[in-house]
């Protein structure tokens, strides 16, 4: 029987995306200390002002970040009663909310960053600007698939709540959040790599 704390859809999502930010914020505040580097010239400058403009929107995605890991371990505690469900709704709700605010900062994020392909910085600094761009559309379908797995876990929850748990509708449900859920795994797989390739350049380009 479908229980909160079995649901795949609970476990992982969240730890995956923080540890993928977390790798983004620290490349990220590496890369500012380029700035006074011989590497970069004085028009860099600008480009570092771009990195701490993308940092704050990174931290309010960890935030947020931080805020689904509580309230995923919240239903993850509670059962499948009609109240239990009740409270899930109100729970999923919220993590739903997070998610979309994830996906904004991770886009402004982004956008900050893609800026310094733009203007006259070092190639080098817009090479590692560019394998970012990747790594934080990477970790924006991971929150796309996110909000997916959510939506599917409100239908069911919404049928615990209303008595309408059928056999063959539990089954299917939990079979689509486990198909997300692997999704989700798998896009997460890729946008920790496509950190580690930023990760690999910043290192063998750094002075």
């Amino acid at each position: 029987m479908y229980h909160a704390a079995d649901d795949p859809g609970m476990k992982g999502t969240s730890m995956r995306k923080t540890v993928a930010i977390m790798l983004l914020a620290a490349l990220l505040l590496a890369a500012s200390g380029l700035a006074g580097c011989s590497l970069l010239s004085n028009a860099n400058d600008e480009a570092n002002d771009l990195i701490t403009a993308a940092n704050v929107h990174l931290k309010k995605y960890q935030a947020s970040d931080d805020n689904v890991r509580v309230l995923a371990a919240q239903v993850g505690t509670l059962g499948i009663t009609p109240a239990d469900a009740t409270q899930a709704l109100t729970l999923t709700a919220q993590i739903k909310t997070e998610l979309q605010v994830q996906k904004v900062e991770l886009q402004a994020a982004s956008a900050q960053i893609a800026k310094i392909k733009t203007i006259d910085a070092d190639e080098t600094f817009k090479e590692y600007a560019n394998l970012m761009v990747k790594a934080l559309t990477a970790q924006e379908a991971v929150v796309d698939e996110g909000i997916k797995v959510y939506a599917e876990m409100d239908k069911l929850y919404t049928a615990l709540r209303d008595g309408n748990a059928s056999t063959t509708l539990t089954s299917e449900l939990s079979a689509n959040i486990t198909s997300i859920s692997n999704n989700i795994g798998t896009l997460s797989d890729a946008s920790t790599k496509a950190f580690d390739a930023a990760a690999t350049y910043f290192n063998k380009t750094a002075p």
